[in-house]
């Protein structure tokens, strides 16, 4: 119902035409023959984007990241700059239709060659963690769960004994 009208429409949609068993059945194997092709190319698009977005990153390090741009000669500056035109230029080439091992040969360069101008300028990563030594057991070790043991025959006797079992023998 559409408010302001207050009006109602409907729409049915009708088959005009129906299937074979024999179509249903070749459909289905196009879409499980199709469906490789489509993951292939998914690769291969998830790829080529990943480098523009490598392109774009290295762009906004040297131009606008508040903790490198400054830090960064104008000399390396214009290195980034000009591969990120150099692979700018690449990606417009090669769609991503483009085969994975071009790809992933032209991603190779990029990073090499933004390696060389970005490695001055990026923090290094912290140092691995110290081995710690923790003198912990293995569950199951000897057995000690840290709880003390009653050694003593008494209050072994005690606990299998019921209570008020002792006053009836008494009383007898």
């Amino acid at each position: 119902m559409e408010k302001t009208s207050e009006t109602q429409a409907e729409i049915t949609v009708t088959g005009s035409v129906k299937l074979s068993e024999k179509d249903i059945i070749r459909m289905t194997q196009d879409g499980e023959v199709y469906a490789k092709e489509d993951a292939e190319g998914k690769r291969r698009a998830m790829a080529h984007h990943q480098l523009a977005d490598k392109v774009m990153d290295a762009l906004y390090d040297v131009t606008d990241n508040e903790d490198m741009a400054d830090k960064v000669s104008q000399e390396d500056k214009e290195g980034v700059e000009a591969e990120v035109r150099r692979t700018r230029t690449w990606l417009a080439e090669h769609g991503p239709d483009t085969e994975m091992d071009e790809i992933d040969k032209e991603t190779a360069r990029f990073r090499d060659a933004i390696h060389v101008f970005m490695e001055k300028y990026k923090p290094a990563p912290p140092p691995p963690p110290e081995k710690y030594e923790i003198d912990v057991e293995p569950p199951g070790g000897d057995g000690d769960d840290g709880e003390e043991e009653d050694d003593d025959d008494d209050g072994a006797a005690a606990e299998s004994e019921p209570t008020g079992a002792s006053e009836d023998k008494d009383e007898v």
